[in-house]
């Protein structure tokens, strides 16, 4: 993911943060600031899949503790995605 990709609706993204990993979330809607998502996947048992989350755009990005995108808004893989 480069600084011009955008953050849309339909996207699934995972979590870079080591003790999440293994966490995806689907974007549900995007504002000027946040992401409203729905976990999909949760590294913890009985974890809060299907509850949604607002994340900042600012971490939307492959950092250690960001998130990287892993399926486009159309349902593709993205390339190296994790």
């Amino acid at each position: 993911m480069t600084h011009t990709d955008v953050v849309r609706p339909g996207q699934v993204w995972i979590d870079n943060y080591k003790p999440m990993a293994g966490r995806s979330l689907r974007v549900l809607a995007v504002s000027a600031r946040h992401a409203q998502c729905v976990v999909l996947t949760s590294p913890a048992a009985g974890g809060a899949v299907g509850h949604t989350v607002r994340i900042l755009l600012e971490r939307m990005r492959p950092t250690s503790t960001g998130y990287a995108l892993l399926y486009r808004h159309d349902g593709t893989r993205v390339e190296g995605g994790a």
